[in-house]
């Protein structure tokens, strides 16, 4: 910090007037704090530019990263679609099955309901045959 009274006592000794003296001194003082100000700016445009540029270098990497993980994604999504492929195959080959089963019990019940209603049949028929003689 510059002493501006200092400055302006050895300008009044020097032999100059007090106010231009004093002016002369708080001109010093604002361009010392000029001086200050431009060079804390240039250090802090400093430190941001650094930042800026490990900014940069991160977001280099985290775009790799991106670009990695749309590859596992894109290989994830491949596989899930292929099991997928596999189990409807899988599926249609057991309705195919349980379509035959199904299939296959109906004709066996076809056939028991057609040997079913042939007993029934001969049963009443030996029911009526034997109420016959009863009477």
């Amino acid at each position: 910090m510059i002493d501006t009274l200092a400055i302006a006592q050895s300008l009044e000794d020097a032999g100059l007037e007090k106010r231009p003296a004093e002016a002369i001194a708080k001109a010093i003082r604002n361009g010392q704090e000029e001086t200050v100000t431009q060079d804390f700016f240039r250090g802090e445009i400093g430190e941001l530019r650094a930042e800026t540029g490990e900014l940069r270098g991160e977001t280099g990497e985290l775009r790799g990263e991106i670009g990695e993980l749309r590859a596992e994604i894109g290989s994830v999504r491949a596989e899930v679609g292929e099991a997928i492929g596999s189990v409807r195959a899988e599926i249609g080959e057991l309705r195919g099955e349980m379509g035959e089963a199904i299939g296959s019990v109906r004709a066996e019940m076809g056939e028991f309901r057609g040997e079913m209603r042939a007993e029934i049949s001969e049963f009443r028929a030996e029911m009526r045959a034997e109420i016959s003689e009863f009477r």
